[in-house]
Parts: structure tokens; C-alpha cells; sequence
């Protein structure tokens, strides 16, 4: 049996009776083995805000996106991706990975592997943003992850030059 986790549960405020002020829990642990569990959370109200709206937000100081490789097909209109070139790789402010249904494509951040964002396993801490998908609060679509650097992002001079060198004489 997969490993679910927490399970976001969502009320629309239109469900909610007037004046209601308090919200009453009933839950069931249908486990049938000595190892299941059952745990709840206090109700959160949240702000909801399209992802593209949030991503484009400019007075939220966002930034450039990195988009795990399966969710590239959902996100065709995400333009700010961070940039690779010159040897150097624009830090991302936030990652779109996929469901725990589909892992992750790690090549990018791989250690192993020596990916352009390797330093995010390293450098950044992750911070996921609970999110759902309108119409369907139960359907894991996802996760958005913001990052936050101890340092600078991208705060490197930059030198180019060129130099021609026979191949006797080495680098």
C-alpha cells in the first residue's frame, strides 16, 4: 500500500454555514494492522491566488522557475525559467516538482549525475507552498517549492576573455 502522507482537505467558504465560528472533525482509521495512524490539524484559511498569478507576481520578488520535466507539459506558459549559459546557472526562487504518484526528474539536481542546479540540494532551503487544483482540492496535482538561500542569488562577477593557446603548450 503507498505511502499517502498528509491529505489536504478543502471547504469551500460557500459550504460553510453563516456565522459559523467553530468546525467539528470526524475521522476514521480504517487500518487494519497495529501500525496505522490517524492525525489531524486545526483548520487553516487560506488566500487563494492562480499559480500563474503568483508566479508572475513582481511586487512578491519572484524570479526565474525551474520546472521538473513532467510538469513542463502542464506549464507551457511559464516563460521565466532561469537561464544556463556561459558555464554559469541562474539560480531558480522556485521549483514545480511532481506528484509523490511520479518521481521527481533528478538530472537537474542531481549530485550524481552533475546537474546545471546541483547546488539547490546543497545551498537552498525548501519551503513547500500548499496548493490545489481549482474544482479539485483532492487531486494531487503537484508541489511548489520556494527556496531561500543563505547567500545572495546570483551575486557573482562575471570576467570574459579571450586567449588562443597552441595544444603543445597546455592550458
Amino acid at each position: 500500500m503507498p505511502d499517502l502522507g498528509w491529505r489536504g482537505m478543502a471547504v469551500h467558504p460557500q459550504q460553510v454555514p453563516p456565522g459559523a465560528d467553530q468546525v467539528r472533525l470526524r475521522a476514521v482509521d480504517a487500518a487494519t494492522d497495529p501500525d496505522g495512524w490517524l492525525a489531524v490539524t486545526g483548520p487553516r484559511i487560506r488566500e487563494v491566488i492562480s499559480l500563474t498569478d503568483y508566479l508572475q507576481s513582481s511586487s512578491a520578488g519572484r524570479g526565474p522557475v525551474l520546472i521538473d520535466f513532467q510538469m513542463a507539459f502542464l506549464l507551457p506558459c511559464q516563460r521565466e525559467i532561469p537561464r544556463v549559459a556561459g558555464g554559469l546557472a541562474q539560480a531558480p526562487v522556485a521549483v514545480i516538482e511532481p506528484s509523490r504518484r511520479y518521481p521527481p526528474g533528478e538530472l537537474p539536481t542531481s549530485t550524481i549525475a552533475g546537474g546545471n542546479f546541483v547546488a539547490l540540494n546543497t545551498e537552498a532551503q525548501r519551503r513547500e507552498l500548499p496548493t490545489r487544483l481549482r474544482g479539485s482540492p483532492d487531486v494531487e496535482w503537484g508541489h511548489l517549492v520556494l527556496l531561500d538561500y543563505p547567500l545572495a542569488r546570483d551575486a557573482y562577477a562575471v570576467e570574459q576573455r579571450q586567449s588562443t593557446v597552441p595544444g603543445w603548450a597546455g592550458s
